[in-house]
């Protein structure tokens, strides 16, 4: 643990105070899963505990047609006597075709050493047509998958003038159940050289059940000033609000068919649990030579993507003379939702 000390005066006594600095790591995602082609999407590398030398490189990528760097946001805390600096480097990209957008790791260099970010990625889906000031939209990056597999969705409020109340989405899961939410994300794109404001609403839904499902629909209330007549507003008109009404207004999206198909009984391992994704396993023993009444700790690595809530710890199968003793796990997750990551047994 890294210990740094200064002096401090308070009303003029000496305080010494012993500040514990916050381990080091490093994370980069995107501000939406799920983007249309030809808008902008804001990608964040954060890093903190460290100081960084210099601004992190990204690559040239097909589905990219433009990088902006925008520059760092830089933030201190101290809370209960523990240092945390934190600093993200902010990056606006134009994007253009479709499919999936892979953002590879990262090398971020900083005086304590060099960091690695996880990959992340971003579907890219084809454009559509927006005339509405206000609109909502419900995108998924598949419209098909297995019962019990988690699926993740967005949903986007798309807004080109000033909104004065959001009141939360209100939307439809038969057939599913809701796993983790994000809290939602408020960002900027350009689309056709115009501005919009994407308030932004990611989770997951995992199908209980097979056939055709209805993912949503969805609805969302919200308040909008609007101008009263075409008379020009005066500074007496902002300041009382004369010069504008509330409009009240509902956007809607409509519910996505998703084709839910039953998981396949050819290949399924004994004892399936119900983990639907792509997953490695690394396992490791804590020493092999040991005298008897010793005890060894076998370690077990489960990382990839997918449901990892169904993942559960593998049964031994031990010879005679071997006794074991109640385990434990953790999770180290990778992206927001949850998807990606590592389970440790």
């Amino acid at each position: 643990m890294v210990k740094l000390s200064f002096w401090a005066r308070c009303f003029g006594v000496g305080l010494l105070i012993l500040l514990r600095v916050t381990a080091a790591s490093v994370t980069a995602s995107f501000d939406r899963g799920i983007v249309e082609s030809g808008e902008t999407v804001r990608f964040n590398v954060t890093l903190e505990g460290e100081q960084p030398t210099e601004v992190p490189k990204l690559p040239s990528l097909p589905l990219v047609q433009a990088i902006q760097y925008l520059g760092p946001r830089q933030m201190t805390q101290i809370i209960n006597g523990v240092s945390s600096f934190q600093v993200v480097f902010q990056f606006q990209l134009q994007t253009r075709g479709q499919g999936e957008l892979t953002m590879p790791s990262l090398a971020v260099t900083t005086r304590g050493g060099a960091f690695q970010t996880p990959s992340v990625n971003c579907r890219i889906t084809p454009k559509e047509a927006k005339g509405e000031r206000v609109s909502l939209k419900l995108v998924t990056p598949r419209d098909e998958c297995y019962v019990g597999e988690t699926l993740p969705y967005d949903l986007q409020l798309y807004s080109s003038v000033n909104l004065n109340q959001i009141a939360p989405p209100k939307m439809s899961f038969d057939g599913f159940v809701t796993g983790q939410e994000v809290p939602p994300s408020n960002t900027q794109t350009i689309r056709d050289g115009q501005a919009y404001i994407v308030l932004s609403y990611r989770q997951t839904a995992t199908p209980t059940k097979e056939g055709l499902l209805s993912l949503g629909p969805a609805t969302q209330e919200y308040v909008l000033e609007v101008n009263r007549g075409r008379r020009p507003r005066s500074l007496i008109d902002d300041f009382f609000g004369g010069g504008a009404e509330l409009e009240k207004g509902i956007a809607e999206a409509p519910a996505r068919q998703i084709r839910v198909k039953p998981l396949p009984v050819e290949g399924r391992p004994a004892g399936f649990s119900g983990a639907i994704g792509r997953f490695s396993v690394r396992t490791s023993v804590s020493r092999t030579n040991v005298a008897a009444g010793e005890a060894i700790t076998v370690k077990w690595s489960v990382y990839g993507r997918g449901s990892f809530n169904s993942v559960q710890s593998p049964q031994l199968s031990l010879s005679d003379g071997l006794k074991t003793y109640p385990g434990t796990n953790g999770f180290t997750s990778e992206d927001a939702l949850g998807l990606a990551g590592t389970k440790t047994f």
